[in-house]
């Protein structure tokens, strides 16, 4: 992300002032289509003005819906308009808490610049089984407050102290210092929430393959209706583990709310390092890979999602271990004349520095690579392959871990060529000889192999007088000889040569005649 201050400011842009956190508001019901319409507000619009080079707005606004944390999207059942958002033929189905993410976005490469969290939410909760136009709302029930606007106040879903409400981790380009989670503060219907997080995760920095543990301790501050808790660890967003202190296991999400968050989650559900500790909520890994870097945090609700609280957002960085990704084949061969790479990358942290060098017999001092061969960052290319270019080569990654090498062993190959190849089409009269000639060259020498129609041929010495065996002869010069030739005989007969740079085939055409 980018931020300026009054000592960076680029000479074409002009910054006024800032944006205020936007708020939910119930714009519209209408009983009649089951309709429900929200707007994404802010109180004051942005005052901000970057202009580009290019005379024109730099920068331009757009809205993100979620419903219970799970991102929104364009369907036939909801509509997005710039800040608005229509649910139609709304449903039990729909229930939940709204909230939406002001962003403002480079109109150049797209990156954020800010990202503010609606300060105020909306709850819908409607019965199942009933479409919202056939329920009669009853306005003296707290969590029908949504479609109750103008019947028994406007009150709208807030926390504590007015401070924002980001209940999904941010993205290190997403936000400024200002945002920060909801934390320990109110996020219910009626009024404080039943329970508070006291202890937080922490951002933890941590080698690979190590265990990590982030703690998400909590304290009951008044009486909670539906029994238990439940507490959800998030990574990046999305559900990855979820814990019913009422429940004998841990489980994942089973509520139309959380399907989407629990989809996104699939990779996580049998992966057994990751587990949520049962005596205390901690999630905790056995070991750490690169993958499972990211931001995470917790969240605390019930089972009737009367409230949520959201703990601060913790980052787990990893320090990965120096290797090759993946590691050089120990040996290659490359064809004369041709032009040949061998690739090598390496990664860990620190990024590494990738670069290769020649290998001598005796442990001296490497010479520098021939002129005919670059190192491009991390690729050995060979412009004409030639025969100087056998040898040892060695790929060396390094950085602050140390080093680690990888020798390739090279080989110049030619690739088989046919010098006398079978083809076109020879006839034989039945019970006569035939020979069809097969001469290659190349480095190392082919093999040659004999087929009919695809078949392979396996001609063996020896054997009873007129076995199919012994009339089938090949030759050490790759001429393959046919006698007493029968009428099956006839077709395709195929010659293979072979060695370490590929392979070749060509073919004749044996056709025979009936005495």
């Amino acid at each position: 992300m980018t931020f300026f201050s009054h000592h960076n400011i680029p000479p074409h842009c002009r910054i006024v002032a800032g944006i205020s956190p936007p708020v939910v508001q119930l714009l519209k019901h209408d009983p009649d289509r089951d309709s429900i319409s929200l707007k994404c507000h802010s109180t004051l619009e942005p005052a901000t003005e970057i202009i580009g080079s290019d005379g024109k707005p730099a920068e331009e606004t757009h809205v993100e819906w979620y419903r219970n944390e799970v991102k929104l999207t364009k369907s036939p059942h909801i509509d997005l308009q710039r800040r608005k958002l229509h649910i139609k033929n709304a449903l039990a189905k729909d229930n939940g808490v709204y909230s939406c993410l002001l962003v403002v976005v480079s109109r150049t490469d797209g990156s954020r610049r800010i990202a503010l969290r609606s300060s105020k939410n909306y709850r819908l909760k409607l019965k199942p089984g009933t479409n919202y136009g056939q329920s009669k709302i009853d306005c003296t029930k707290n969590h029908n407050l949504l479609l109750c606007r103008g019947k028994r106040g406007d009150r709208q879903l807030g926390v504590a102290g007015d401070r924002l409400t980001t209940e999904r981790p941010l993205m290190s380009d997403e936000a400024p210092a200002q945002l920060q989670l909801a934390g320990e503060g109110q996020s219910s219907l009626s009024g404080p929430a039943p329970v508070r997080i006291v202890v937080h995760p922490v951002t933890t920095v941590v080698n690979e393959s190590q265990p990590v543990v982030f703690n998400c301790g909590f304290r009951v501050t008044a009486a909670n209706e539906s029994g238990g808790f439940v507490l959800r660890w998030r990574k990046d967003g999305k559900v990855i583990r979820r814990w019913d202190n009422l429940a004998e296991a841990t489980t994942v999400p089973t509520d139309d709310a959380m399907v989407g968050a629990t989809e996104s989650s699939t990779m996580f559900r049998d992966d057994a390092r990751i587990h949520v500790d049962r005596t205390n909520g901690s999630l905790v890994f056995g070991s750490v890979v690169a993958s499972d870097e990211g931001t995470y945090d917790c969240q605390i609700t019930n089972n009737a999602s009367d409230f949520l609280v959201s703990s601060t957002a913790a980052e787990l960085q990893i320090i990965s271990n120096l290797r090759f990704t993946p590691k050089p084949p120990t040996s290659k061969n490359l064809e004369l004349g041709s032009i040949a790479k061998i690739h090598c990358k390496a990664q860990g942290t620190p990024a590494p520095t990738v670069h290769w060098t020649t290998v001598v017999s005796d442990g001296g001092p490497a010479p520098a690579l021939p002129d005919s061969i670059e190192d491009v960052n991390g690729t050995l290319v060979f412009r004409n392959v030639s025969a100087e270019h056998r040898g040892q080569y060695a790929c060396v990654a390094a950085n602050s871990q140390g080093e680690i090498r990888a020798s390739v062993s090279v080989n110049v190959v030619i690739a088989p060529k046919f010098e006398i190849a079978p083809e076109g089409a020879v006839q034989v009269a039945e019970l006569g000889t035939v020979q069809f000639h097969c001469v290659a060259t190349g480095d190392p020498k082919p093999t040659i192999q004999w087929d009919k129609d695809l078949q392979y041929l396996h001609a063996k010495a020896g054997g009873a007088n007129g076995s199919e065996e012994e009339r089938y002869r090949i030759l050490e010069n790759g001429t393959l000889v046919l006698t007493e030739v029968h009428l099956e005989d006839d077709g395709r007969y195929g010659c293979t040569i072979g060695n370490s740079a590929g392979l070749k085939r060509e073919e004749v055409h044996l056709i025979v005649k009936r005495k």
